[in-house]
């Protein structure tokens, strides 16, 4: 049975996660790396808490540690009315000369492929770039590789289903035994960026971020400072996505409006 970290045991854990894979864990609040590391450990089969703390300090997890303990989407299209909303209000109200889009925390390509359908289909492909940051650009093969998982592939019809009315599921996405692919090759200007979203940016404004329902995976105190940093990267009147279960924190409601408080959908000012 795998090791289960107590929060004495994640307090010890942070300074030194955060040195060893160069990536801050004091943003995190300490239940969600909890229940994290707890799945972590049972992931790793680790037994044993201070060799597993003198392993790390020796460099033996940095190279597939971070990629792992990031919490991956697992479906397409989550949420339907989001996409819904995006299709019917949100995309005409973005710039149409140049769309600029940030993933502050891409970890797996549901959401992305979620937007590139969406673009497809509102015919708004043409001079579109879209940042995402990744933890670590080697181990994100996933970001390369241009597919999904199947494992939920049934749910990713139902929810594909719920937001397109007259596009069929097959046409847009190819299912193979362990993975999803889209059809048509999606152009579009991918920029990956190496590294945590608070101190690696875009190198310019963006029309919207989409962020949704990672917010509640950090600290309280961390969270006014993540909300500014990410408004001051998005061009006024563009758009901060963060999810139907969180909003902003009372301390930034100066910096962006909620403009559709069902899916938590924030205008920058």
């Amino acid at each position: 049975m795998a090791y289960i970290p107590g929060i004495s045991d994640i307090k010890t854990l942070i300074p030194v996660l955060s040195e060893q894979l160069k990536y801050d864990f004091n943003i995190y609040s300490l239940s969600f790396l909890q229940r994290r590391m707890e799945y972590m450990f049972k992931a790793y089969n680790i037994h044993v808490f201070d060799v597993f703390v003198n392993n790390l300090k020796k460099g033996m997890y940095s190279d597939s540690f971070l990629s792992d303990f990031m919490v991956k989407d697992t479906e397409l299209f989550r949420d339907p009315s989001f996409w819904r909303m995006f299709n019917k209000n949100l995309i005409n109200q973005l710039p149409d000369d140049k769309l600029t889009f940030w993933f502050p925390e891409l970890v797996s390509n549901e959401e992305l492929f979620s937007l590139l359908v969406c673009l497809q289909y509102a015919q708004k492909l043409d001079n579109v770039t879209i940042y995402c940051n990744v933890c670590k650009a080697k181990t994100d093969v996933s970001m390369y590789s241009k597919h999904v998982s199947s494992e939920l592939n049934e749910l990713n019809r139902v929810n594909f289903k719920h937001v397109f009315s007259d596009l069929k599921y097959d046409d847009v996405f190819e299912d193979f035994n362990d993975h999803i692919e889209l059809k048509n090759n999606i152009s579009v200007d991918i920029k990956i960026i190496e590294g945590n979203f608070l101190n690696n940016m875009p190198s310019e404004k963006v029309s919207m971020v989409i962020f949704r329902n990672r917010m509640l995976y950090y600290n309280y105190k961390s969270k006014p400072d993540i909300e500014k940093i990410i408004c001051n990267n998005i061009s006024k009147n563009g758009f901060f996505v963060i999810g139907n279960k969180e909003v902003i924190t009372e301390y930034n409601n100066n910096l962006a409006d909620c403009v559709y408080s069902v899916e938590s959908v924030y205008k920058v000012l």
